[in-house]
């Protein structure tokens, strides 16, 4: 059996006296357990031993509170009492000793009785007991050899050790035997992993157990690596000549001297001058670390994101994977020139995650979440997690780069573009230093700037701001920090346990004035439902009054892809200092057809302040190809779908669900379930849309619920994302009541060629249920058919009957059915005279294409007149095969792999090919029958490859 050691082993102090040295020793085992999983609460059990009394509990980092096993080393003869003493919830304590040969010597519990001698006995050990399974210890382990150490149960026996590689067979490994309680290993293989067992011959000619397997692995003999990169770190205004220090590691069984090490920066090499660089010439000893430096410096001083790269580079290195280590530091500019404005196109601007972070989700990049799906302007922002949701108790800090306003005689304002969408109970706000973040204070409070804090208790911003789910300019003077120096300023978001929302997004920051005229495009939109376009779509910005002075009549432009820009005057519409007003353009632009649509949109202002006149947009249709497929088997709510519910997943076991599934508890209080698929299509003709289905009691999910008259589920169809027609309704007179999913089955060909938005919207009646949805399928019949390709071998000759038609659809979901017009129904047909034959190919979604396929009079068509030689070996194969040609003359080849449902797997082209060989990899598919086909002009040639 293998032996798991979690057991904590008490070591005692064995008698001195030669007679005691005779006695055996045994290992008695100790289990106590707490029911509740909380430990003993203050409970302890006394064992004493020979007057020697030590105490045991269970504490709650001891195997979380479960249980405790302790092994006791006794000796024939021992005097034990056992006592114990109570603590809190004595229904939840028990325990038991158990004698070496396992028998219950004494237990008790729950409520244990208390007292110091509840039971007492003397101790003997079996005539020839195994060596304590606690007490062996395996220790310096080399790549050649190893200590063993163990606790002499026999102190006159005769020990046995028998090892090899994991998994021998005992009886046939190496065997050594030694007096006394250590012995050495040796001769051991590299890199091996080991079993050994362990027994004794006791003195009285008695053989014990055996103890083992205990496993062990034997490090590479030589083998050396970077762990880590200590200097330079992520600071402001790293310098020019800046040492790269490292930690390198002896992962090895053997020590290491002379040791090459070398590194690059952002990929350029640091051009280490060896021997007097990057050369290791001391000695670093089995497991040890040394921290050494590059005397070759290397320039951080250009403020910008430095990936670092240093490895070692050890001729006898065994093994290379842990040579490298990787570190990315920021050289954070110092901000002492304003106006300061960072739109985050060309990089990460020096804002970093700060260490005080506890599971901060902030990434910089391109967003691409459900909610947060783009930046303010521009491609790339901050924000928490760019693809998801944030993290459970996040507590994060996003912090900019080191700022100087000496000189300035008035407080700056710190603007930035914000986008929301957190729970009410979360919390983000903003902090300022003037120390270099030693110390940290709120800056402002509800209300006192633009667009600042909504939470008027905690003075932050919470789930329930005005403007969430949208990008939103707000505007707070840096207070007391004009003509300060050493200033950081940071983002503080404090996250919910149960996050199910995308958090934070960070765009367009500005640090300056106040100015007289300052206007600026704080956002850009559109009017179309967003992923499905509009033939007249509305541009819409909102302008932001930065300066001091009241504005009106000024002109905005917008442009779409580089195209000519839309000028247009305001008119009577007044932005006063710190407010913004919306406008919306009066001449629309067509954002249909499935294309992505780059809005840009900027004020046009004499004397303005100009780095933030401007913010970009990009909208359109995103059209997801039919067929498609959902199973929630990842965890994660799909891209581009939508519903009403925030938290629309449940995982196996929920509420008796088999499996992910996304649903809804429906009542009163919750009476809607709504979900929206990605924009789909085009579509032929017809649409397939199935998904399974179950209503269910609250709030087990284990009985059928038997539907009101007024309980509905519809499945709907939109074409503009704003009006959709229901093209099915499930009721109570054609629902199935049952507690397992049913599938539910929708066909339509009223939208032949368009792109659609399918919805599912369930109505609540009566009652307290669950809705599940699960295993969504929307397939439709492509315009083009399935894609079939036909491969004909024309007749050799007038009168003969030696053609054949093979095809070979490409599209559609198999298995494909085939009916040909000869009454055959396999994929191909053979003994053809010269003549038309048709085919009608469906697919197992009922999509059909009918083809005429013509067998014509061609020399030698299904045979190459240049071929010498072919041979495809083996076959059968289990996975890998070769095919070797041979041809006359020079020849251009086309080769390819299909599936019997015509998937090309595999395709290569050759010019002038005269012999080759070429292997064919089917590692990876299916057992079946695959064709080889080979194209040399218009002659063809098949031949069958069975995989098994």
């Amino acid at each position: 059996m293998n032996w798991k050691f979690t057991l904590k082993l008490l070591f005692l102090t064995l008698i001195s006296s030669t007679s005691a040295l005779a006695q055996l020793s045994c290992e008695y085992l100790l289990e106590m357990n707490d029911s509740f999983g909380d430990g003993w609460n203050g409970a302890a059990i006394t064992i004493t031993i020979n007057g020697v009394s030590t105490d045991y509990t269970v504490n709650f980092d001891d195997n979380d509170g479960d249980f405790l096993n302790v092994a006791i080393i006794l000796q024939s003869g021992d005097e034990v009492t056992i006592g114990y003493a109570p603590g809190s919830f004595e229904g939840e304590v028990s325990f038991a000793l158990s004698d070496a040969d396992g028998f219950l010597v004494y237990g008790d519990g729950p409520n244990p009785v208390t007292g110091e001698d509840v039971f007492s006995f003397i101790a003997e050990c079996p005539s020839c007991p195994v060596p304590p399974t606690g007490g062996i210890v395996v220790s310096d382990i080399r790549s050649n050899r190893v200590d063993l150490n163990w606790i002499a149960s026999d102190p006159e026996g005769t020990y046995v050790i028998e090892y090899g590689f994991t998994g021998f067979e005992v009886g046939t490994g190496n065997v050594n035997t030694t007096l006394g309680q250590e012995t050495r290993l040796t001769g051991l293989d590299e890199n091996a992993d080991y079993d050994l067992y362990l027994s004794v011959i006791c003195t009285n000619g008695d053989t014990s157990a055996l103890v083992g397997p205990i496993q062990f692995s034997t490090p590479w003999a030589n083998d050396v690596g970077v762990v880590a990169i200590t200097n330079p770190l992520t600071d402001c205004s790293l310098g020019t000549t800046e040492q790269i220090r490292l930690a390198l590691t002896n992962f090895g069984g053997q020590p290491q001297s002379l040791i090459p090490f070398d590194f690059s920066v952002n990929g350029v090499p640091g051009n280490v001058t060896m021997p007097s660089d990057g050369f290791y010439t001391g000695v670093i000893a089995v497991d040890s670390t040394e921290v050494i430096e590059f005397e070759t410096p290397f320039d951080f001083s250009e403020p910008g994101v430095y990936t670092i790269q240093v490895w070692t580079d050890l001729d006898s290195d065994s093994f290379r994977n842990n040579d490298t280590t990787t570190f990315t530091i920021t050289s954070i500019p110092l901000i002492n020139e304003l106006p300061y404005y960072q739109i985050f196109e060309e990089w990460s601007g020096g804002w970093v995650v700060s260490e005080e972070s506890t599971d901060a989700s902030w990434e910089y990049g391109t967003p691409s979440g459900n909610v947060i799906s783009s930046a303010a302007s521009g491609n790339n922002a901050w924000v928490t997690n760019l693809d998801g949701i944030y993290n459970s108790a996040e507590v994060s800090y996003l912090e900019s780069p080191c700022l100087d306003f000496t000189g300035l005689t008035t407080d700056p304002n710190l603007g930035f573009s914000l986008f929301i969408d957190i729970e009410t109970f979360d919390e983000f706000w903003v902090e300022v230093s003037n120390d270099d973040g030693e110390n940290w204070s709120k800056l402002g409070e509800f209300g006192t700037g633009v667009n600042w804090y909504n939470n008027i208790v905690g003075d932050s911003w919470d789930g329930s701001a005005e403007f969430a789910g949208e990008w939103t300019t707000v505007i707070h003077p840096l207070v007391g920090l004009a003509d300060s120096s050493d200033i950081r300023i940071r983002f503080a978001f404090f996250g919910s346990f149960f996050p199910g929302l995308e958090g934070i997004g960070i765009d367009n920051i500005f640090i300056g004035g106040p100015f007289d005229m300052d206007l600026a495009v704080a956002n850009v939109g559109n009017t179309a439902p967003s992923g499905c376009g509009s033939p007249e779509d509305f541009v819409t910005v909102n302008i932001l009054n930065l300066g001091e002075m009241t504005q009106f009549g000024f002109d905005v432009a917008y442009q779409v892809n580089g195209g000519t820009p839309v000028v247009e005057n305001v008119g009577p519409l007044l932005v006063s200092p710190g407010e913004q007003e919306e406008y919306t353009f009066d001449t629309p632009f067509n954002s249909t057809g499935g294309t992505a649509f780059d809005i840009k949109a900027w004020t046009i202002f004499p004397d303005d302040f100009a780095q933030n006149d401007t913010s970009t947009t990009t909208v359109g249709i995103n059209v997801v190809p039919l067929p498609l497929t959902e199973d929630f088997e990842l965890d994660e709510f799909p891209a581009g779908w939508s519903t009403d519910e925030g938290f629309p997943l449940y995982g196996a076991g929920a509420h008796n669900t088999p499996t992910i599934n996304i649903g809804d508890n429906m009542y009163g209080g919750d009476p809607n379930f709504e979900v929206e698929l990605p924009f789909v299509g085009p579509v032929g003709d017809p649409l397939f849309i199935s998904f399974d289905y179950r209503y269910t009691n609250w709030s087990e999910g284990t009985d059928a619920t038997v539907l009101s008259e007024d309980d509905r589920l519809e499945v709907q169809i939109s074409t503009n994302c704003i009006d959709f027609e229901t093209i099915f309704t499930l009721d109570q007179s054609n629902h199935v009541e049952s507690a397992e999913f049913q599938t539910l089955s929708v066909t339509t060909s009223d939208y032949v060629g368009q792109n659609v938005k399918i919805r599912v919207l369930a109505t609540w009646g009566a009652g307290d249920y669950w809705l599940d949805l699960d295993n969504f399928n929307i397939a439709t019949c492509s315009l083009d058919g399935l894609g079939t390709d036909v491969m004909v071998t024309g007749v050799s000759a007038e009168g003969a009957s030696d053609g054949s038609v093979e095809v070979s659809p490409s599209s559609g979901v198999g298995p494909y059915t085939f009916e040909w017009s000869t009454g055959d129904t396999e994929q191909s047909i053979s003994d053809l005279s010269l003549g038309t034959y048709t085919v009608t190919i469906t697919d197992s979604n009922g999509c059909q294409e009918i083809l005429d396929v013509e067998v014509d009079l061609v020399s030698s068509i299904g045979e190459i007149e240049v071929l010498e030689e072919l041979i495809l070996s083996p076959n059968p194969t289990g996975g890998n095969a070769v095919l070797q040609v041979k041809f006359t003359e020079a020849s251009d080849l086309q080769l390819q792999v299909l599936n019997t449902v015509g998937q090309l797997l595999y395709q290569q082209e050759n010019r002038g090919v005269v012999e080759a060989t070429y292997p064919i990899d089917l590692e990876q598919a299916p057992n079946g029958l695959y064709l080889v086909r080979m194209v040399v002009g218009n002659q063809i040639i098949t031949r069958k490859l069975i995989k098994q």
